[in-house]
């Protein structure tokens, strides 16, 4: 895991702005209600940002149903619209983090292992087989406690649900830094630099053996309790997705070729700020990844989806006041994956999450819980 964090954006412009531009944003969003097409779908849907050929290349041949929710209005980048086709749906969306709602958590949950950084100019983010996001600043005419322009921050996304089990990374890469320019002009976002073209996405990166090396770089093998030892050790496989800036770092331990266990850390304002373990039956909508991505499970062993969804139990949130350095605002998260092997129950995950915060802590990836800080585990 990238070792080497940029320091968060300043947060407390964006709080000052963030209610003021939501109360707004609400109020214009009321004006644009959801709408279905099942006639012939326009050359152009998501507010016209996107051809519609694009999307629906994506997708299942049929007719295509196109939803359109929020549309983007000057100083207001808003934006949701769905398009579905054969039981598949192209969703396209654009929100403040503090509007995002149940995606701000989905982004952490949904970057694992199968993604991979997707830069370019005016562009930081990732993109997975099935999911891409970006989140650039925009300027929209608000001022900072010094009279400064504020820089608003928008979370840009392109993902699939329900699409077949391939590998979409490159289309929705070009979707979403499509999404983000365009929504630079149409909300007048003044985003500096403009986004532009996305540059190469590379692949996955290929599960790492478990060895007498930290796991994720991080970890003693130890904290994986007695899976660690003996035969079971040579089947676990450790997996991380760092990604440029550090605004997500994802670690995905594998145990008989299925994801088991996820750790990640979500940074600065994509950094969900309240999820209790337990709470959410599923994690996030997932759906499988391409073959190559994920090693083949062992003979006789049960055979789970590559990427299937999962469920919360372990979180935590570091912070540290803007006082003598930048804000640091950090979500730790321990995800359990569905259809687990039998010895993954086996593994002692509040010793796990423990020894994993630590040790993003000491390598400088996030900063330390408080000494009152709620570790809540379920």
């Amino acid at each position: 895991m990238s070792r080497q964090p940029r320091p968060h954006r300043p947060l407390r412009a964006f709080r000052a702005t963030a209610a003021a531009l939501a109360a707004a944003a609400l109020l214009g969003a009321c004006g644009v209600g959801g709408t279905t097409k099942a006639e012939a779908p326009p050359a152009s849907v998501c507010a016209g940002m996107l051809p519609t050929s694009d999307v629906t290349a994506l997708l299942p041949p049929g007719s295509p149903v196109v939803r359109e929710e929020q549309k983007p209005l000057p100083k207001y980048p808003l934006l949701r619209c769905e398009v579905s086709s054969g039981g598949a749906t192209f969703v396209g969306s654009v929100n403040l983090p503090n509007m995002a709602g149940s995606e701000l958590v989905q982004l952490a949950g949904s970057t694992g292992a199968a993604s991979a950084p997707l830069s370019g100019r005016g562009l930081v983010g990732m993109a997975g087989p099935d999911d891409a996001w970006v989140t650039p600043d925009c300027v929209l005419g608000f001022t900072d406690e010094n009279g400064k322009p504020a820089k608003v921050p928008v979370i840009v996304r392109a993902r699939l649900l329900g699409a077949s089990n391939s590998d979409h990374r490159d289309e929705l890469a070009r979707l979403v830094a499509r999404l983000a320019a365009q929504m630079n002009t149409r909300a007048e976002c003044e985003m500096d630099p403009a986004p532009g073209d996305p540059d190469p996405v590379v692949r996955a990166q290929a599960p790492q053996p478990l060895s007498d090396q930290p796991v994720c770089g991080l970890v003693d093998p130890a904290a994986l309790g007695a899976v660690a030892q003996g035969t079971q050790r040579g089947r676990w496989s450790a997996a991380r997705t760092p990604v440029p800036h550090a605004y997500v770092e994802t670690c995905d331990l594998y145990l008989d070729g299925v994801r088991a266990f996820s750790f990640t850390v979500a940074h600065g304002y994509v950094a969900p700020s309240a999820e209790i373990p337990g709470e959410r039956p599923r994690l996030t909508e997932r759906l499988p990844v391409a073959p190559e991505v994920t090693p083949p499970p062992p003979r006789g062993s049960r055979v789970a989806t590559a990427m299937p969804p999962g469920t919360v139990i372990a979180a935590v949130n570091g912070t540290q006041p803007a006082v003598n350095g930048p804000a640091c605002n950090d979500a730790y998260r321990l995800a359990r994956h569905d259809g687990l092997p039998a010895a993954a129950w086996n593994v002692p995950t509040e010793q796990l999450f423990h020894a994993f915060v630590n040790g993003a802590v000491a390598a400088g990836i996030g900063c330390a819980p408080a000494p009152d800080a709620a570790w809540k585990t379920g």
